[in-house]
């Protein structure tokens, strides 16, 4: 049976669709992780977002073991030069170009227009916030409101602040 949710292809559309607003700058994967986080999760973090998907009460771990998977759905969409990637003296950051725009064009389902949607709210709430500010709001707000993530983000060695 394939795995469908969570998967390389998943999570690779959504980067594209977040990547098709970067055509003409680039965007670090953490920004990519917690972008997706609030897409799917937004209201938790951000009361003015709509939450793509419903309230779980695991959601916080998603945001947790994002960017391994966030790696890997990188690297097909690189392979298949649907991103750019930059590497410069501050990091490894990605961008969308051509074919990003034209591929989430033929995505015309409801759900993808959702997506969109989505995506273009999370852009115009976080984009005053830096790598950095964005990821402590969306820990802060984790640690307060979930006792998983506060147990998993020990171990994984996370703290508020």
């Amino acid at each position: 049976m394939s795995k469908i949710y969570s998967s390389d292809v998943e999570i690779s559309l959504r980067l594209m669709a977040i990547l098709q607003y970067y055509p003409d700058s680039s965007v670090s994967i953490e920004r990519l992780v917690a972008y997706d986080y609030l897409i799917l999760h937004g209201n938790d973090v951000f009361p003015e977002l709509e939450s793509l998907h419903p309230k779980s009460p695991n959601s916080s771990n998603e945001f947790l073991i994002k960017r391994e998977l966030f790696k890997r759905g990188l690297h097909l969409l690189i392979s298949k030069e649907l991103i750019g990637v930059n590497i410069s003296k501050t990091g490894i950051s990605y961008q969308g170009g051509l074919l990003t725009a034209k591929f989430c064009e033929k995505l015309n389902s409801a759900y993808s227009e959702k997506l969109y949607q989505a995506v273009r709210s999370v852009i115009n709430t976080c984009a005053v916030y830096s790598d950095q500010e964005l990821e402590d709001r969306i820990k802060s707000k984790l640690l307060t409101q979930d006792t998983i993530f506060k147990n998993e983000s020990v171990f994984l060695n996370y703290s508020n602040g």
